[in-house]
């Protein structure tokens, strides 16, 4: 292969990197929808996926934590519950397990499930985070849900989620 070719290659990816760095940039600053368009996507989702649950069951509130806005999804069980913290994967969000924390909340658990700084409703970039920023999320999350329903937490995650309730749970003994 000759030097031009091999010029002509890297310039183009190059290129190629410019435009996806910059296509990022302008995708993690993207403002969320509004409330009425999350509502229709969610119940379009819950259709399309023939997920059933009693939405009256269901309390989202948001709290503050690390200087950011984290959304959370809440199934409050009795009074002598467990309270189950669902860390989601990476690029989803609390109500993509909506299935699985409705089962768990008919179990008898608390659930509490959040999106982390980046995703879903949370604050910050669209898909801007690290692994630690997820674990400090997920231990305010643990703050706020032991001084709400009391000390037996439990952490499970999916993927990323997982990775993240396992650095959790070894920083914070308090968890079960």
């Amino acid at each position: 292969m000759a030097k031009k070719d091999i010029s002509l290659i890297l310039f183009l990816v190059g290129v190629f990197h410019l435009v996806w760095f910059c296509a990022s940039r302008i995708y993690q600053r993207r403002r969320l929808p509004d409330a009425d368009v999350l509502t229709r996507n969610r119940e379009a989702m819950m259709k399309r996926f023939r997920i059933s649950i009693d939405r009256k069951a269901v309390e989202e509130t948001y709290i503050e934590a690390n200087g950011y806005r984290l959304h959370l999804t809440i199934l409050p069980g009795g009074p002598d519950a467990a309270t189950l913290i669902l860390i989601p994967g990476t690029t989803s969000y609390a109500q993509l397990y909506f299935q699985f924390m409705y089962d768990m909340y008919r179990q008898g658990f608390t659930v509490v499930g959040f999106d982390p700084r980046g995703h879903g409703q949370s604050s910050g970039g669209r898909g801007d985070y690290t692994v630690n920023g997820i674990v400090d999320d997920a231990l305010a999350v643990a703050r706020y849900a032991r001084k709400r329903f009391g000390p037996r937490i439990v952490l499970a995650g999916h993927s990323l989620g997982g990775l993240a309730a396992f650095y959790a749970s070894a920083r914070d003994e308090s968890i079960d």
